[in-house]
């Protein structure tokens, strides 16, 4: 995410066809940086220090290879921590290849054996750093169909490429009893089968801890979202794509229930207003961009909130029912089903935040994003709130739309006042 990052990555490229020297060399720059984290977050405790320390610490996990299952975003991991497994999601790798411009590395090995252009570089470049082996092997692969339809094929190939076990559950597009019963089901299933693949029972009571805990934290965060709103913390804008990580992947963690703890009692304190506030809608570029820079802590014109920090904000888990609440859970994403639960989310956020303008980022070949941005462009403009639509890639660092972003956002910026 800065010059320290692509500067390793320039350095670790030179070792990226020695397969051991390049992991060795990752594994020691990732995992000093995510010690050095660790140490600031606690020594200077913030809920940003606190999220930038989780993401690193996921993919210093990754790169060791110690009881590392690979996942999709959405992917319930509290079910994988009870078997003591630690979730990495697959898209984040890519992310972190680009943040170090290594992704195009992966990227062109993905497209040399045939993966098709058309999908998302997220995808072309997991694919591709699977295929290179530039991460260690997870003991399995597990993914839903939330949001992207990407994920299946792309987890399937991962699974096939490292020979592991491969795990889908089916997120049904309707919130309805026979749907909640359909993923309890399922859920209770994957249990099963993965009782018997580590010959270890699952430990419930464990498991009522872990979602125990995450409850509290979705609890804390409902507090913090109305404090939030009126308040909002000055955020780089990779730290918003830290953040709504650390809630997905390790939503149940104890270290991210400290992380909301902190918030928290940041929000006690006034912080400094922006004079123009946005709200982010999909995701932001992993690399280094003029974006970092307009939407800076210190400028006038600030990303308040995105809207994937939020897709948690109405689930209430019940310890007593672990299995059921993680099934609601999954259900009731506003990301899933018909694009009005989404419109209606993010229009909400808009409101509750007060937000002068959206921005809706077009990551290129994310079709679920390039086909909805019409229809919730058209909804923000019957609120009389500017929208810009912005195309580009979130991972390719060399894509020729980063050139644009500038002119564009400054241009849309200026209209908006």
């Amino acid at each position: 995410m800065s010059s320290k990052s692509i500067a390793f990555g320039k350095f670790v490229r030179k070792h990226i066809t020695n397969h051991k020297s390049f992991s060795r060399w990752m594994r020691a720059g990732i995992g000093l940086e995510s010690s050095r984290r660790w140490l600031v977050a606690n020594l200077k405790p913030s809920y940003t220090r606190w999220v930038d320390y989780i993401t690193t610490k996921t993919i210093s996990e990754a790169l060791k290879g110690e009881k590392v299952a690979w996942v999709n975003l959405f992917f319930p991991g509290e079910i994988l921590a009870t078997f003591g497994l630690k979730t990495v999601s697959a898209e984040g790798l890519s992310g972190t290849l680009s943040s170090m411009h290594l992704d195009d590395i992966a990227i062109q090995k993905a497209e040399s054996i045939g993966i098709n252009r058309s999908l998302c570089t997220f995808h072309r470049a997991s694919a591709g750093a699977s295929e290179m082996n530039l991460f260690p092997a997870p003991i399995a692969v597990f993914t839903t169909n939330i949001l992207c339809d990407g994920n299946l094929p792309t987890f399937a190939f991962h699974a096939n490429c490292r020979k592991r076990p491969f795990f889908v559950i089916d997120v049904p597009k309707h919130i309805s009893k026979e749907s909640e019963e359909y993923l309890v089901k399922q859920i209770e299933d994957m249990i099963a089968e993965l009782e018997s693949l580590f010959k270890s029972s699952f430990d419930y009571k464990y498991f009522k801890k872990l979602i125990s805990t995450e409850q509290e934290t979705l609890q804390i965060l409902r507090d913090a979202y109305r404090k939030l709103s009126h308040n909002p913390l000055r955020m780089k804008l990779y730290q918003h794509v830290n953040a709504l990580y650390s809630l997905h992947l390790r939503g149940y963690s104890l270290e991210f229930n400290k992380a909301v703890k902190v918030l928290s009692k940041q929000l006690d304190r006034e912080q400094e207003q922006p004079r123009k506030r946005i709200l982010w809608l999909h995701l932001v570029p992993y690399y280094d961009s003029e974006l970092y820079n307009i939407f800076s802590p210190s400028s006038d014109i600030a990303v308040v909130t995105s809207e994937l920090e939020w897709d948690s904000l109405e689930v209430d888990l019940d310890p007593e029912h672990p299995v059921r609440s993680v099934a609601r859970k999954l259900l009731m994403n506003p990301e899933i089903g018909p694009l009005e639960r989404r419109i209606k989310f993010v229009t909400q956020l808009a409101r509750d935040f007060s937000v002068d303008a959206v921005i809706h980022f077009n990551h290129w070949g994310c079709k679920q994003s390039s086909g909805a941005v019409g229809l919730i462009k058209h909804r923000f403009e019957e609120l009389r709130i500017p929208f810009l639509s912005l195309d580009g890639d979130c991972v390719d660092h060399t894509s020729s739309s980063i050139g644009q972003y500038k002119t564009r956002v400054e241009a849309f910026l200026e209209m908006i006042g």
